[in-house]
C-alpha cells in the first residue's frame, strides 16, 4: 500500500501545483483514466502465486498516480461550472458520491469475489489432485485425523467404550465421558463415578 498512496500523494500534488501555474486542467483527468487503466490491464495478466512484491510496484505507483490526477482537478472542475454561491454545495456533492461510489464499488466486487472464491478453490483443489493422484491420500487422511481429533474427547481417545454419563459439573459446553463400561450410577441418573472424565 505504501506505493499506492506515494503515487497518489504525488500526483495530487503535482496536479494542483502545475493547475495553479498554467490555470489548465482538463488533461489530467485524462491521464489520470489512462494510467488507472494500463496499471490494473497490467496487473491483471501479471499477477500470480509468485508474484514477487517488487513487481507490483511500478504498476502500484501508476495506480496511485492515476488516482492523484483525478482529485483535485475534478473538484475545480465542479467549482468551475457554478456559481459563487453554491460553490460548497457542490464541493460537498463530489466529496459525497465520491463516497458513495467507493462504498458500492467495495461492497459489489466483495460479494463478486467471495461468492467466486469457494468454487475456485475447489476446483483448483480437483485439479491439482487430479494432476498429482499421490496428495489424494494425504488430504483425505488429514481430513479425517482433524475431524477425529475434533470430535473425540482427549482423555477418551484410548478407552474403548465410551458412555455419556449425568454429573453436577456437566453442561451444555461441557460433555462428560467414562472411560469404562456403563457404571451403575448413570442407570440411577446419580453423579458419576470416579471413572468419568470431562472435556471442553
Amino acid at each position: 500500500m505504501i506505493p499506492l498512496v506515494a503515487g497518489i500523494m504525488t500526483g495530487a500534488m503535482s496536479s494542483g501545483i502545475a493547475i495553479s501555474r498554467t490555470g489548465k486542467y482538463r488533461v489530467f483527468p485524462l491521464v489520470g483514466i489512462a494510467l488507472m487503466v494500463t496499471a490494473l490491464l497490467s496487473m491483471s495478466f501479471l499477477v500470480g502465486p509468485d508474484t514477487s512484491v517488487w513487481t507490483l510496484v511500478p504498476f502500484m505507483v501508476m495506480l496511485g498516480l492515476g488516482l492523484g490526477f483525478n482529485f483535485q482537478p475534478v473538484i475545480l472542475a465542479v467549482q468551475n461550472a457554478v456559481s459563487p454561491r453554491e460553490m460548497g454545495v457542490a464541493t460537498s456533492s463530489v466529496t459525497f458520491f465520491r463516497q458513495m461510489g467507493g462504498t458500492i464499488g467495495t461492497a459489489a466486487f466483495l460479494s463478486i469475489l467471495f461468492t467466486r472464491l469457494p468454487q475456485d478453490i475447489g476446483s483448483a483443489v480437483q485439479d491439482t489432485v487430479r494432476a498429482n493422484p499421490q496428495l489424494a491420500p494425504s488430504s483425505s487422511s488429514s481430513g479425517r485425523a482433524a475431524e477425529g481429533a475434533s470430535t473425540t474427547p482427549p482423555s477418551s481417545r484410548s478407552c474403548r467404550r465410551r458412555w455419556p454419563c449425568r454429573s453436577r459439573w456437566a453442561s451444555p459446553t461441557r460433555s462428560a465421558w467414562c472411560s469404562s463400561s456403563r457404571p451403575a450410577s448413570w442407570r440411577s441418573g446419580s453423579s458419576c463415578s470416579s471413572s468419568c472424565r470431562s472435556w471442553h
